[in-house]
């Protein structure tokens, strides 16, 4: 069974994790997703009240699943 606080800590590190291999800044990112710069900062943090929708961008951008993004 996941632990939310555990999932949503697993979360933030694999994002920021997958950005800082490929070499991207977070505008990269947010660019590439049209998601706002403010909202992902958030989610290298805390990303407590990510919206499903958003963490598919981000899973389909990196190339990786959203299980994979979720995981420690």
């Amino acid at each position: 069974m996941y632990n939310k606080k555990n999932v949503f800590y697993n979360l933030a590190k694999n994002i920021r994790k997958l950005r800082e291999e490929k070499n991207l800044t977070q505008l990269d990112v947010c660019i590439n997703t049209n998601i706002s710069r403010t909202m992902y900062q958030i989610y290298e943090k805390n990303p407590a009240d990510i919206k499903l929708s958003t963490l598919l961008k981000i899973a389909n951008y990196f190339n990786v699943s959203i299980q994979d993004l979720l995981e420690n």
